[in-house]
């Protein structure tokens, strides 16, 4: 839940900084964060319905799922040290 509130969060900043316009201060580095945040919560999404349909039980596939979680809580850990940023 969340993840769902994180990007409706993000969505909405991004639809108010948009209808402001570039007269904002920070107009393209906001555009620029939250474009970014979201795009990263997009692949996190797609990278564990990748990682649920992958069975763990067999050997040969427990490496790339061992990468792929790895990458996620990169990921994971990126988008929110960023939105703590943005929020504070």
């Amino acid at each position: 839940m969340l993840d769902v509130a994180l990007f409706m969060a993000n969505a909405a900043q991004l639809k108010a900084i948009v209808e402001q316009g570039p007269s904002f201060h920070y107009y393209v580095a906001l555009i620029v964060l939250i474009s970014v945040s979201l795009f990263f919560q997009m692949t996190i999404g797609i990278l564990l319905i990748v990682m649920a349909r992958l069975n763990l039980n067999d050997v040969a596939k427990q490496q790339r799922l061992d990468l792929l979680n790895n990458i996620t809580t990169v990921l994971i850990l990126l988008t929110l040290e960023r939105d703590d940023a943005h929020c504070s």
